[in-house]
């Protein structure tokens, strides 16, 4: 496993103009910087979009609180004549489910943190990763989210992946290179 200091050091390192998937974009400020760093042929933002939700920054810290509707009408507005960014409201289980399999260069899981949650975006993430490609998550963190590091551990040991990077954020970013 490689160490990076934070995850837009892991951004740097992996491939330009590729299809990328975000699960759960909150207000879309690390949705920017994977549009600047990655330079995407397509980004799909994924999220629910509904109700008051409250998020750290990459190290869990200046936690605000924000109503998702808002941030959807918002991003909507910002990317209105982005022909790359593609806004799409509901689950992220629901919404990765209708792409076709094989669709992904890089899927960034940080959505619903619960197990089962983490556990159902990595199945279907499989199903839509590309060989070879890379699927990321936030939150790999046993002090903060246990939840997330059983489900992601769980998901490697059942598939015979591995971690293959990981930042030092204070909510450390995984990447796994699929198979």
């Amino acid at each position: 496993m490689k160490i990076l200091k934070t995850r837009n050091d892991l951004l740097d390192i992996l491939p330009k103009n590729i299809i990328v998937a975000e699960i759960g974009v909150f207000k879309g400020d690390f949705s920017k910087i994977i549009y600047e760093k990655i330079e995407p042929k397509e980004l799909h933002l994924i999220d629910i979009f509904d109700g008051e939700m409250c998020s750290g920054d990459k190290d869990g810290n200046n936690v605000v609180w924000a109503n998702l509707n808002d941030e959807y009408l918002k991003l909507k507005n910002e990317y209105n004549n982005n022909s790359v960014i593609h806004l799409h409201k509901g689950c992220s289980f629901n919404t990765l489910n209708n792409f076709p399999d094989g669709y992904f260069d890089l899927i960034y899981i940080d959505g619903d943190h619960s197990y089962e949650g983490v556990k159902k975006d990595l199945e279907v993430s499989y199903r839509k990763i590309k060989k070879g490609k890379h699927i990321c998550g936030h939150d790999y963190s046993k002090n903060i989210f246990q939840s997330v590091v059983n489900a992601v551990d769980e998901f490697c040991r059942d598939k015979n992946l591995k971690i293959d990077f990981l930042t030092e954020d204070g909510c450390p970013t995984y990447c796994i290179v699929v198979d």
